[in-house]
């Protein structure tokens, strides 16, 4: 019976475990699988930076040392969340908006990065702030999108660490466990 128990509890960690984000920034590069859009072709973008809340490095774009307009997208890796429902994401950040219009958002698509919803949007200053908010399971092509832009040239900044999605198994899923594990023979 226990290693009933175990064996079922690894494939289900296992499935888990391949399908969700957890990204501290802590190698000092953008890592493999994130994306970073330019949406005007000005090369002002999310990059590696300075670290905050003891952390080494995080992921931010400084719209104060780089004067210019700007649109900036950080794309998480795809992430297959079939059969998982609510989700949920987590990450820090420190945004730091000026008197323009600078915007920070974050969104979530279904479809591989073709349409966004939007799950959060700052447009006052938040300084270091922990951020956590639930979104729709389901999809195999799951990406989370974090957003900086703005009309204006000159702004303050944002920065991003410890991002994690935490996938939360099915009630299907959840049931089928149940029955595997209470089932013996006697």
């Amino acid at each position: 019976m226990r290693m009933l128990a175990v064996a079922a509890t690894v494939l289900l960690a296992s499935t888990a475990a391949a399908d969700f984000v957890n990204e501290d920034f802590e190698g000092g590069v953008i890592p493999a699988g994130w994306t970073v859009v330019d949406n005007m072709g000005t090369d002002l973008v999310f990059d590696i930076g300075p670290g905050f809340n003891g952390s080494m490095y995080s992921v931010g774009f400084d719209s104060d040392a780089n004067p210019g307009y700007y649109d900036t997208e950080l794309w998480t890796p795809v992430m297959n969340l079939v059969g998982v429902t609510n989700p949920v994401l987590d990450f820090d950040a420190y945004y730091e908006h000026y008197i323009y219009d600078d915007q920070f958002d974050v969104d979530v698509s279904y479809d591989g990065g073709a349409t966004w919803a939007n799950l959060l949007a700052y447009t006052d200053d938040m300084g270091i702030f922990h951020a956590s908010v639930g979104f729709d399971g389901g999809s195999a092509e799951t990406i989370i999108r974090f957003h900086y832009y703005s009309t204006n040239d000159w702004d303050w900044w944002v920065w991003v660490d410890d991002v994690v999605v935490t996938p939360t198994p099915g009630a299907l899923a959840l049931l089928g466990l149940a029955g595997l594990v209470t089932r013996r023979r006697r």
